[in-house]
């Protein structure tokens, strides 16, 4: 850790190929410096920091950091479109996107690493949802897990790519491509569509969400039907279609 007299110990992460990171930059000094500083203790040959309009003190701080790629995102002001543009930069065959403005501990964040490098394709954050009652949960959870559930894998609960961080492979950037990480909830129904293999990494406890994007759960559910129809694949038993003269689902 720089100008603090002192080193954090490296983390050990034997990996079988190349990782690098995308760092969501906000405009909270103190912690993008906290989480370069976790950053520093993995086998990363970069880390692309994706700094909003504006945000002078994001670019400061990460300029202390050698394997620090700017990136600054123009007229961009937050959100998940910083997660495309960071991916568009980098090559590596392992991707960690994290949120600049909540560290999280090396020892952590490297269960994301070695669960892609192990063959998963999306690490995601296994954090709990935290309320038991499906109907007593905020609007967030309840789109995130419908989604999980219709489209097989209830086993998700409300762990998706909205929530940082995750990691994806080299093969699920190119498979759904990364300006669909623009909407999260979309390359997450993408991922899971296109058959990549999608489980947990690491667990990092949540900032409060912000209310999902409608649209972009719509988006996801278009897709799905487009591919597997409008009934995402579940049987309609209560209705005899072909008495009233329409195809079976």
């Amino acid at each position: 850790m720089r100008g603090a007299g002192f080193s954090l110990p490296v983390e050990p992460v034997p990996l079988n190929g190349t990782a690098s990171a995308v760092v969501i930059a906000g405009w909270n000094e103190a912690a993008l410096d906290a989480v370069l500083g976790q950053l520093e203790r993995l086998p990363l040959r970069e880390w692309i920091v994706v700094i909003p309009e504006h945000a002078t003190t994001a670019r400061e701080v990460a300029e202390r950091h050698a394997r620090s790629v700017i990136l600054p995102a123009g007229e961009w002001t937050g959100g998940a479109a910083g997660r495309a543009l960071g991916a568009a930069r980098t090559g590596a065959d392992i991707v960690l996107f994290v949120d600049g403005e909540q560290p999280a501990p090396a020892g952590e964040l490297a269960r994301f690493l070695r669960a892609v490098d192990g063959g998963m394709d999306a690490a995601l954050n296994a954090r709990p949802s935290g309320i038991a009652k499906f109907h007593r949960r905020p609007p967030a959870d309840r789109l995130l897990e419908f989604l999980n559930f219709s489209l097989g894998r209830r086993d998700l609960g409300v762990r998706s790519l909205a929530a940082l961080p995750f990691a994806l492979s080299r093969r699920a950037i190119d498979t759904i491509g990364a300006h669909s990480l623009a909407q999260p909830a979309k390359a997450h129904a993408l991922l899971l569509l296109r058959g990549m293999r999608v489980g947990l990494g690491g667990s990092v406890p949540r900032l409060a969400m912000s209310d999902p994007d409608v649209r972009d759960h719509l988006e996801a559910w278009r897709e799905a039907m487009a591919l597997r129809g409008v009934r995402l694949s579940f049987p309609d038993r209560r209705r005899n279609r072909a008495a009233a003269g329409e195809p079976a689902p």
